[in-house]
């Protein structure tokens, strides 16, 4: 078994302290550190500590270096500046993405914004692209001098930071914002929670505060949010926006004005911006047809299945869905630009024990809807391997009866 030597052990638990402190700040901008990490970016976090343990900032190195990897693809700009410090692990993990951050900007245009959970600060730096100014609130020192750091090497002007919980600031400000944006965390002691009441800050509570001192309020929630929102919540319900980002779910973000009373939701699908719109009222009161599998085959995206305009897909885009919960779409004509996945089926094959016994695909990508069994039980029934270019979907259709859909991919 191999051991770090105990001036190692110490150095480690040393910065581990550090990790908490403003002087995490210092020893990040040590320009050893920085070479050493960004010519060494190919590694793997515990080989880099391995090979610099006897320097002093080598666990804040491994901080940054975990950053840069985690983050590369979520918000690629950073690439830009090579001096850019980042927090330890918990305030990058909720750190919005550049495309998501970007698409909330449009809510910040030449206004008077505070972000008043600023955090790592990726939603404040792309307000700060189009805003009149921002004002980044943050209660955790560390965070707010690091911010300063970055947008100092960034050249960002039109940025203010006080050091400051969110509830004080409201308190003590003098005046009314255009925009209040609020980004609750959502791990407590440890534990992810989803909640509105559940976050902190807590919405709830801050909710007349904000609209007093707001004309309009932001907040970024979890992606695992029920749509139903509190009663609270909806009485200053704006909009509610439902972001997709590629193949996934990534935001839910509600939009408060005072007594707006609106149940408007949009789903956004990120990068290719594309938007759908439906009322929460008109999709309760929405009806659809339903049909059996005709030549073409339709999976909603992530976003539009949270979002759950089910029925309004259907008549949006004029086709049939299969069965009330599977949550499956089929037409005769190929629909263009549906926001989802889209597919040619090939064949129907009944599930059943003689067409189980003689199937002959060998590789398909598996997937269930309104299905008795899961994806990982289906394909070890049917003996194939993960991948390829078919795609199967094992559901139930209008007759009540099993059925595999063998699609490709349009």
């Amino acid at each position: 078994m191999f051991f770090l030597p105990i001036i190692h052990i110490f150095v480690i638990q040393k910065n581990l302290i550090i990790l908490q402190t403003t002087e995490y700040l210092t020893f990040a901008q040590n320009p050893e550190l920085q070479k050493a990490v960004n010519t060494n970016l190919h590694l793997q976090v515990g080989d880099f500590v391995l090979k610099f343990g006897k320097f002093d900032w080598v666990k804040v190195a491994a901080a940054q270096l975990e950053a840069k990897q985690k983050l590369s693809k979520k918000i690629p700009f950073l690439s830009e500046f090579p001096e850019w410090i980042f927090p330890p692990s918990l305030a990058f993990e909720q750190a919005s993405s550049w495309q998501t951050a970007l698409y909330k900007s449009q809510f910040a245009k030449d206004k008077l914004v505070a972000d008043v959970t600023g955090g790592m600060g990726i939603d404040c730096f792309a307000f700060a692209q189009v805003a009149k100014k921002v004002i980044y609130v943050e209660q955790n020192e560390l965070l707010c001098e690091i911010f300063k750091h970055n947008i100092s090497i960034a050249n960002i002007k039109n940025i203010e930071i006080v050091n400051a919980n969110a509830e004080d600031f409201l308190q003590n400000y003098d005046g009314v914002l255009d925009l209040i944006y609020l980004d609750p965390a959502r791990r407590i002691e440890g534990q992810k929670v989803v909640e509105i009441a559940d976050c902190e800050p807590d919405i709830l509570k801050l909710q007349p505060i904000l609209l007093k001192k707001s004309k309009e309020v932001l907040v970024k929630l979890s992606p695992m949010l029920s749509l139903d929102l509190p009663i609270e919540i909806k009485e200053n319900c704006q909009s509610i926006s439902v972001i997709n980002v590629e193949k996934e779910c990534k935001e839910v973000v509600i939009h408060l004005k005072a007594a707006a009373k609106s149940d408007n939701v949009n789903v956004i699908h990120l990068p290719e911006n594309l938007a759908f719109n439906f009322s929460i009222n008109d999709e309760k009161n929405a009806s659809c047809a339903f049909s059996l599998p005709k030549q073409f085959l339709y999976e909603p995206s992530p976003a539009m299945l949270k979002a759950g305009p089910y029925k309004t897909i259907a008549n949006h885009f004029n086709i049939n869905k299969l069965l009330p919960n599977s949550h499956l779409y089929t037409s005769q004509i190929l629909v263009p630009h549906f926001l989802g996945r889209s597919f040619k089926i090939k064949e129907v094959i009944a599930f059943e024990k003689k067409n189980i016994k003689k199937f002959d695909y060998q590789k398909a990508n598996i997937s269930v809807r309104n299905f008795p069994y899961k994806a990982e039980e289906l394909k070890k029934m049917l003996k194939i391997k993960d991948g390829g270019e078919i795609y199967i979907f094992g559901t139930t259709i209008l007759d009540g009866s099993l059925q595999l859909i063998v699609c490709e991919k349009v």
